[in-house]
């Protein structure tokens, strides 16, 4: 199923995100051996005249020690608007991928993209929500995106600046390698959103900004992470504990999947709180309730009879559990207001799901809509996104 402004590794988030959617709907010791030794002979010590002094070997490059010291690097970069040292924060060969829109790679392309960014969205902030840590080479951050568009930018669909703010939620899935640079971040942010904002069009309503991250700013760093730093056996027993919760929850959560694509929903619903919360943030409004997401989910299954869910990556967290999920199916029937195309699409978002006594509880679902959108071929490149219908069945 589906305080210090930051800004960068999100920068993603931003820097091809926010506007790149193309509306589409110390010194070592020595030895005490060493200070022992008797001291050479005067031979010894003459340097050969042919002698040569040896090239000194290149530093190696390196980043950040840890994702806090990424984001503090970043909010550093970011409060300036430099674009190159944002972009240095990225393995050369870094990418930044979100879906439905063409990769970033290379920290040339991101300076570039970012540059471009900071044009046409002068006070263009990103401001950082809730982070969630796998390990040292893997976490996730939530973020809210905001700005103003004072510049114009044709080539993404803005022919004149608007001069209005938006604000958007998003959250990016970053692996860094072990030098400390970003080599992957893949961002998920909703284009349509953003541009129905700037460009309203009442006949299509969008979710209204959002300025602040509507969880709070918590940083949740994972049992196995901890695990490894206690101090003693008891915290090392609770810890342990905790571990165990996370493999129930994603027990439950592989379980929800397996009954969805085995096209039970009802099933799956059982496993679902009556007072579950669904915030996705490609959808206008949140749904509340057991009921209303179930009616929620057969519209969905109504539109896309076939559809089916693929995790492309995990983790545990605790109460959470942290996905990105791809799916794919033929839109059979209405999806909202977008009647049967008789397309295939398939589309990709992440996913956080919150557990407690062995039931979802809560979700915050971030995607982009343009990527389903322009497969259904509902919405074409080059058109504005705040034109097309929204591609989620509507939520009481």
């Amino acid at each position: 199923m589906r305080k210090i402004v930051i800004g960068g590794l999100v920068l993603g988030a931003l820097a091809m995100v926010a506007c790149d959617d193309k509306p589409s709907g110390g010194n070592a010791m020595p030895s005490a051996s060493a200070s022992a030794a008797p001291p050479p002979s005067a031979a010894a010590a003459a340097p050969s005249a042919s002698a040569k002094p040896e090239p000194e070997k290149a530093k190696k490059a390196e980043g950040p020690k840890d994702h806090k010291a990424l984001l503090k690097a970043m909010a550093e970069a970011w409060g300036t608007h430099d674009a190159k040292k944002v972009a240095g924060l990225y393995a050369e060969d870094g990418t930044i991928t979100r879906p439905g829109r063409p990769e970033l790679k290379g920290r040339e392309a991101i300076e570039k993209r970012l540059g471009e960014n900071f044009a046409a969205f002068k006070d263009l902030t990103i401001v950082p929500g809730r982070t969630w840590e796998k390990d040292k080479h893997t976490v996730v951050f939530e973020w809210v995106d905001k700005g103003t568009n004072t510049g114009d930018w044709p080539e993404i669909g803005i022919p004149k600046a608007t001069n209005k703010p938006f604000a958007v939620v998003g959250a990016s899935w970053v692996e860094v390698n072990d030098e400390g640079f970003i080599k992957t971040e893949r961002n998920y942010l909703d284009g349509p959103t953003l541009f129905g904002q700037i460009m309203e069009d009442k006949k299509n309503p969008v979710r209204a900004a959002i300025n602040t991250p509507p969880d709070g700013m918590t940083d949740y760093e994972s049992p196995a992470m901890k695990a490894k730093e206690a101090k003693d056996e008891k915290e090392k027993a609770e810890l342990t504990k905790v571990m165990a919760e996370e493999k129930k929850n994603l027990e439950v959560e592989d379980k929800v999947i397996g009954h969805m694509n085995a096209g039970k929903p009802d099933e799956a619903l059982k496993l679902v709180a009556d007072d579950v919360k669904y915030a996705d943030y490609t959808m206008e409004k949140d749904v509340s309730g057991k009921k209303t997401f179930g009616e929620f989910v057969h519209k969905w299954f109504t539109a896309f009879p076939d559809i089916k869910t693929k995790s492309t990556a995990s983790f545990v967290d605790g109460d959470f559990v942290i996905e990105e999920f791809e799916y794919t199916g033929t839109q059979k029937g209405a999806l909202g207001s977008i009647k049967p195309t008789n397309k295939t699409a398939t589309f990709h978002q992440l996913e956080v799901d919150q557990f407690k006594d062995g039931k979802l509880v809560k979700a915050w679902v971030y995607g982009n809509n343009g990527e389903l959108l322009t497969q259904l071929g509902v919405a074409a490149p080059g058109t504005a996104p705040s034109t097309a219908p929204s591609a989620k069945p509507a939520a009481k």
